[in-house]
């Protein structure tokens, strides 16, 4: 099956061109390989704009699916964007697993292109 990826935002001094190999290693046998990603987060949707959805709590498959659904439903009815691609939605968590329900933030995020008229 495909493998979960997980992204960290890290100084430019571990992603610029050759530095990856000085950011922080895994511990052996921990299963976990490190890569750039060319392009950035939104590479596989070529999108160069986002639409962002800020909510609370636990960040579950569904409340995701139906977060992801409304914000792409608030960006059509603007009418001068439009979601981009097919790209899977981005989730965005900066908590960590200790910080209770109330106090946690997560975004989910999906490429956006101006719709062309």
């Amino acid at each position: 099956g495909e493998r979960e990826k997980m992204s960290f935002v890290m100084p430019s001094t571990f992603w610029a061109e050759g530095k990856l190999s000085e950011a922080p290693t895994p511990k052996d046998g921990a299963g976990v390989a490190l890569e750039s990603i060319d392009g950035g987060g939104l590479g596989e949707s070529g999108a160069d704009a986002v639409a962002v959805a800020w909510f609370g709590g636990f960040a579950g498959e569904e409340d995701v699916a139906a977060r992801r659904a409304a914000l792409i439903a608030s960006v059509e009815r603007d009418g001068g964007w439009e979601a981009a691609g097919e790209a899977p939605p981005l989730l965005l968590q900066y908590n960590d697993p200790f910080t209770p329900p109330w106090a946690r933030r997560n975004e989910v995020v999906v490429g956006v292109a101006p719709v062309n008229e």
